[in-house]
């Protein structure tokens, strides 16, 4: 993945794939049973509606 894409999907502009999940947690030795820990947020913000 290069900084660009990686940029936008930090950034929340863009969402994470399954399959950039699984690269990303083969590169970085993370467990497939932790990946909820890196990739989901428990309390959502709230965005204003338009």
């Amino acid at each position: 993945m290069d900084r660009s894409s990686l940029s936008l999907r930090l950034n929340n502009r863009r969402e994470f794939t399954q399959e950039d999940m699984l690269r990303i947690s083969k590169v970085l030795d993370i467990q497939l049973d932790d990946l909820v820990d890196y990739f989901f947020k428990n309390n959502v913000e709230k965005t204003p509606q338009k």
